[in-house]
């Protein structure tokens, strides 16, 4: 399995072959339908020769493949009900006929958005007010008395203006409209262009994404994004992850496996025997099948959310109270204008109109509108115009795009602001901000880690001078597992400047810690590549430079850890403390480096502080080395035929036996540092705030209290699960949710949500208590 995008072809691809292939480009809107009814042999033949001389069996009906809702609990299948429902073969994969035939009925994998708007229906949007409306009847009225009294030059001076003030307003409008309408855009870049799948019997690396259809069987690895929503069938690996941070919400990746999970109710982060189409592959191999497409995604479902919040639109505050000034200035006028003229009546055949009643009439007519005209603020929408404008300039300066002007104003009566936590309120970049490691005296001391990114260069070890690891052995030794039990890597994002990962979170916040804590000099000083690293990049030049990994040792669900073998003879292993804790033997003697014994005394104090920091609660990788290996394990190289020592699950839990306790590392997504000064500052303007999130309880429950949202020590009583909270369909459980969100009730959180738990929690908070909510976040749900 070659990278993709290169020269390296995919399983039963050759490389010649695959260059030569042409990207097949994304078709654009498909309309999903369920499956066609089943048509008769005769019709059947005339779709083409093999289904003509296929014997009567070979025509018999099949059973129609799974509708939308079905699919939708492919997690509740086994792997053989799946390939069964979806008619797939794992080994020889769809027929071109098939895949045509189904695309027929289940349209192209692309996600289709309701129809943008054209510039003129923009255009009649800016006339939806009634003051607009007032004005253009003036307009109307004032251009055609200005064709009778055709003989005064000032006649069409107001419809003239009014007309100006009109068309600058309309012209701001669908400026500001069509600049900011890219809900759909975002969407399809979490979609790939192509993936590996299973046809004719071979793989096929060069696959459109967007000709997949239910029932192929696709090839996904680490970097790919997963191009349908797949029940998984084979890992290929020990391990298989996947970011779901887009979809669920998840500061971490979710780890996957192919058993069945009979709840057809589960919660999205739940459901670790399906790959979600957008999501991206951060560990393993594995293979699956194809159970949705397109809009029946739940990356589709949530374009789907996305269209009817569009299509779902409610006048502004402003808009509200310009209709209302409207309806008013339009009685008002009205009944003056008419009071006037009828006051005029008795004067229609004056002998100054030659007695002519009519031209009387036209006269005082001209005189009551002029009045209305005059009445008429028409420089109000103009204004009102230019101040938004002005708004909108000075909210862009600090980065925020208005779509619409009214937008503007609507802040400004904002009462509820609704925020997503990971990558919002939080960096979204997994960051150890602890390291344990053994004091010498019986247990284990704590060094706080600075920084809340993947910049390497962001912080260090607080308190600690340079050259930790040429000081404290166990340092050193929890340096090397850092950099050597680790995939992942960092990079520069040229167009912002700013660091980002390839690969898992947890594993790039084990590569910033190696590289805060360093390389020994003496590595440094025997390394000839360091010249050439940057700074961010040292120890892990240094490290490479050191030794080499001659076997991996996969993470493994049942001792819940994973290793590597060095050249230097050495097992570095890291995984859960409780698993590693109790697979050691020796303790690492920070002052000499011997490895000394570990009693049940030291193993209960490390354990409580390893508890302690779960309660924070933070994510705990311990580290652990093992220097007597076996001979057949220390002269393995790659290439030679494996070991028994070095193959299956047993080998390795016997392997990773007789530890050495060298360290554990505390890992969290950090709360952003603005992000409780800005909650304070709502709190003192009467803002409520509710952070809204997919994660789980304990990590939203103690985010929340971090940043103020809830109050310490009893954040849980203002804490809800999206699922149990709108349990109870019924009106008293209504009327209990409307009293939980009650503006007295103050601030809360929301975890385990879904997309859709989103928007029935902003209109709750409208329709009970009249709120105007504002929703914040880097989701394209949000």
């Amino acid at each position: 399995l070659g990278a993709r995008g290169g020269t390296t072809a995919r399983p039963g691809r050759d490389a010649s072959k695959m260059r030569s292939r042409a990207l097949v480009g994304l078709l654009i809107a498909a309309t999903h339908a369920l499956p066609k009814p089943r048509r008769s042999p005769a019709a059947l033949r005339r779709g083409g020769s093999a289904v003509a001389e296929a014997s009567p069996a070979a025509v018999a009906p099949q059973n129609p493949l799974p509708n939308v809702n079905e699919t939708a609990t492919a997690h509740a299948w086994t792997t053989a009900e799946a390939l069964k429902k979806l008619r797939a073969d794992p080994e020889a994969g769809l027929a071109p006929d098939e895949v045509e035939r189904r695309k027929a009925v289940f349209g192209d994998n692309v996600l289709v958005g309701a129809a943008r708007k054209t510039k003129w229906a923009m255009l009649l949007d800016q006339f939806d007010d009634r003051l607009v409306q007032i004005l253009v009847g003036v307009a109307a009225v004032s251009g055609a008395l200005g064709v009778l009294d055709a003989h005064d030059a000032t006649a069409w001076v107001d419809p003239v203006v009014i007309c100006l003030i009109l068309a600058s307003n309309a012209a701001v409008g669908v400026w500001q409209e069509a600049s900011a309408d890219g809900a759909l855009d975002a969407l399809k870049k979490l979609q790939p262009d192509r993936c590996c799948a299973r046809r004719g019997g071979a793989w096929d690396g060069e696959v459109a994404a967007a000709d997949l259809v239910p029932g192929d069987v696709v090839y996904l690895r680490v970097g790919d994004k997963v191009p349908a929503d797949c029940r998984l069938l084979q890992l290929r690996t020990s391990a298989f992850a996947t970011d779901e941070a887009a979809l669920t919400g998840e500061s971490v990746t979710s780890s996957k496996k192919v058993e069945v999970l009979r709840d057809p109710a589960l919660a999205l982060a739940e459901r670790q025997n399906t790959a979600f189409a957008g999501t991206v592959v951060t560990r393993g191999q594995a293979t699956g099948v194809v159970a949705a497409t397109g809009m029946s995604t739940q990356i589709g479902r949530i374009q789907a959310g996305v269209d009817a919040a569009a299509a779902d639109k409610e006048k502004t505050p402003l808009a509200k109270k310009l209709d209302e000034f409207g309806h008013q200035l339009t009685n008002i006028i009205g009944a003056v204008c008419a009071a006037t003229f009828c006051a005029a009546a008795p004067r229609f055949g004056s002998p100054i109109f030659g007695g002519n009643k009519l031209r009387g009439a036209m006269h005082y007519a001209k005189g009551a509108v002029a009045l209305g005209v005059a009445a008429i603020p028409e420089g109000l929408p103009a204004v009102i115009t230019l101040c938004l404008s002005l708004g909108t300039r000075r909210m862009a300066r600090r980065r925020v795009v208005v779509r619409r002007l009214p937008s503007v104003e609507t802040l400004g009566c904002t009462s509820v602001i609704c925020s997503d936590k990971t990558g919002t309120l939080t960096t979204n970049a997994m960051t150890a901000v602890a390291l344990l490691l053994p004091d010498g005296g019986g247990g284990v001391r704590e060094i706080k880690v600075e920084g809340k990114s993947y910049d390497p260069t962001d912080g260090g070890l607080f308190g600690e001078a340079p050259g930790l690891v040429d000081r404290d052995a166990a340092a050193l030794k929890s340096a090397a597992v850092c950099a050597f039990c680790n995939d992942a890597q960092l990079a520069k994002d040229p167009e912002t400047g700013g660091f980002v990962r390839v690969g898992e979170p947890t594993e790039a916040a084990l590569r910033v810690l190696a590289e805060k804590l360093g390389a020994p000099k003496a590595l440094e000083a025997d390394c000839a590549d360091l010249d050439d690293a940057s700074a961010w990049q040292r120890a892990a030049v240094c490290w490479r430079s050191a030794a080499a990994r001659t076997a991996t040792l996969e993470f493994d669900r049942g001792r819940k850890s994973m290793s590597v073998v060095c050249s230097d003879k050495t097992l570095y292993v890291k995984g859960a403390p409780d698993s590693i804790i109790a697979r050691c033997a020796t303790i690492r003697d920070p002052s000499t480096g011997k490895a000394v014994p570990l009693d049940d005394d030291t193993r209960k104090r490390v354990t409580l502080k390893v508890n302690e920091l779960a309660r924070r609660p933070l994510r705990c990788l311990a580290f652990a080395t093992r220097g007597s290996l076996p001979s057949v394990v220390e002269g393995y190289a790659p290439g030679d035929s494996l070991p028994k020592a070095l193959d299956g699950a047993e080998a390795h839990e016997a392997l990773e036996s007789d530890l050495c306790l060298e360290g554990v590392a505390g890992i969290r997504d950090p709360p952003r540092p603005e992000a409780k000064v800005a909650i304070a500052k709502c709190r003192a303007a009467g803002v409520r705030v509710f952070m809204i999130t997919g994660d789980s309880r304990e990590t939203a429950v103690a985010i929340g209290e971090e940043l103020g949202i809830l109050e310490a020590g009893r954040g849980g009583d203002r804490a809800w699960e999206g699922a149990a909270f709108f349990a109870d369909e019924s009106e008293a459980g209504e009327a209990t949710r409307a009293a939980l969100l009650a503006p007295e009730a103050g601030d809360g959180v929301f975890c385990r949500t879904a997309p859709a738990d989103k928007q029935r929690i902003i209109k709750l908070l409208a329709d009970a208590h009249g709120d105007v909510t504002a929703m914040t976040g880097d989701g394209v749900n949000d």
